[in-house]
């Protein structure tokens, strides 16, 4: 469980290094949705 959640730690930081390289501004976005759903 506990490495399941540093892969996804892992892809989500990647995908949002990706998102920033296409829009500058989107990863914020990103890191508070995901931010929100996890404290949801």
């Amino acid at each position: 469980m506990i490495a399941q959640e540093q892969q996804l730690d892992t892809t989500s930081q990647l995908a949002g290094y990706l998102t920033d390289c296409i829009r500058p501004g989107l990863k914020d976005g990103y890191v508070r949705f995901f931010q929100a759903a996890i404290s949801a």
